[in-house]
């Protein structure tokens, strides 16, 4: 499974993650974020070629789908 670390809409880093469940998966990526959230505005959880979850923070909203 895989965390893709987002900036202006374009994929900027990438860590591999592992977890029993998806709501596993979107804990742990939220984890991550929290310590790395300064570099980047979102984030989002594939599970190979399904997604998962995606977090975009902005100045103005907060935006969050699941699937």
């Amino acid at each position: 499974m895989r965390c893709y670390f987002t900036r202006a809409n374009s994929i900027q880093g990438v860590t591999f993650i592992k977890a029993a469940s998806d709501e596993d998966l979107i804990e742990k990526a939220q984890q991550l974020f929290a310590t790395r959230g300064d570099q980047f505005d979102g984030f989002e959880v594939w599970h190979g070629d399904r997604f998962i979850y995606r977090f975009k923070r902005d100045d103005q909203s907060l935006e969050i789908d699941t699937i």
